[in-house]
């Protein structure tokens, strides 16, 4: 759980930057582990370097859900094109980063980096499964406000 001065750090910073073209907050982990990124469905997202990161589910979690916080992150956060690639590096287990019980690592690739796409499902318990950015972030949730482009 978020702290009460996170969250309304979080809260105003998601005031100020809705104006500017973002709707998810980013704040320094608690851990230690550098910027943690809010994705639009809640999910945490955290840095590793370059193009790697973690993605850490809220509440439940399924392969969807992971893709839509990667492709999120990846679009707003690495500002990466929408033809680009988010694969599964890490499969779904234990979080390296914030050590918690459950992530999926990525890694964002360019267009043409990566040969064949996932399977039918979106399934985070194989390494090498990718999805464009774009259709990463058709997993996400309708009905909620996206300001990003």
């Amino acid at each position: 759980m978020i702290a009460a001065s996170k969250m309304t750090r979080c809260a105003a910073a998601f005031a100020a930057l809705a104006l500017v073209g973002t709707s998810a907050c980013d704040v320094a982990d608690a851990q230690g582990a550098g910027k943690v990124y809010y994705a639009s469905n809640d999910f945490k997202v955290v840095p590793l370097g370059g193009a790697d990161f973690e993605v850490v589910p809220r509440g439940g979690s399924s392969g969807p859900r992971y893709f839509c916080a990667a492709g999120d992150y990846a679009r707003v956060r690495l500002n990466a094109p929408p033809a680009a690639r988010v694969v599964v590096t890490k499969a779904e287990g234990r979080s390296a980063a914030l050590g918690v019980s459950r992530s999926v690592g990525f890694t964002l690739v360019p267009q043409g980096g990566v040969s064949g796409g996932s399977a039918f499902t979106a399934s985070v318990r194989k390494v090498g499964n990718n999805y464009s950015v774009a259709h990463a972030r058709t997993m996400c949730p309708s009905g909620q406000p996206d300001f990003r482009s």
